[in-house]
């Protein structure tokens, strides 16, 4: 994460002002990547979620 922080930093110049600093292509390879991987971690639980769900399908959700 570390190295991914540097090399972001080389590209974007120092501001006082917070700035959006985000490089979108390489997010979004970064998520879909992931999501593989947390497809794999669920299928290997045999799909189940990690905690109970509280959630109950048809019931209306709190607002």
């Amino acid at each position: 994460m570390e190295a991914e922080r540097k090399r972001m930093f080389k590209r974007y110049v120092a501001s006082k002002r917070h700035t959006m600093q985000v490089d979108f292509d390489d997010f979004m390879l970064e998520m879909e990547k992931e999501m593989a991987r947390g497809r794999a971690r669920a299928e290997a639980r045999g799909g189940r979620l990690p905690v109970p769900a509280r959630a109950r399908v048809g019931e209306p959700v709190a607002a």
